[in-house]
């Protein structure tokens, strides 16, 4: 009888230890999503970017706007990177 209480303990235990896991693994895939959007989102400004200056020559105040821009898209993606990161290393890690 022993031996059934046993078993019954070890497979709540990893029951419980298959949840949490799942409830990371989640996390970590919702995390990754972000990441992949931002970056596409910035690539994807950057080639309508590239072809916009290909096709017309900036002058200096659309250049100067353009570099706004670029600045602005850069530091959303970094904070986004950021925020990512920690969550990025422990998935690497186990």
């Amino acid at each position: 009888m022993a031996d059934w209480e046993a078993l019954e303990d070890k497979i709540n235990r990893d029951m419980q230890a298959m949840r949490k896991f799942s409830n990371r693994v989640q996390l970590l895939r919702t995390r990754t999503a972000v990441m992949e959007r931002a970056n596409a989102k910035m690539n994807m400004n950057l080639a309508r970017m590239s072809e916009e200056m290909a096709a017309n020559p900036p002058n200096p105040e659309e250049w100067d706007a353009m570099k706004t821009k670029l600045t602005d898209w850069s530091t959303r993606y970094d904070d986004i990177a950021e925020r990512a990161r920690p969550h990025e290393e422990l998935r690497n890690n186990k």
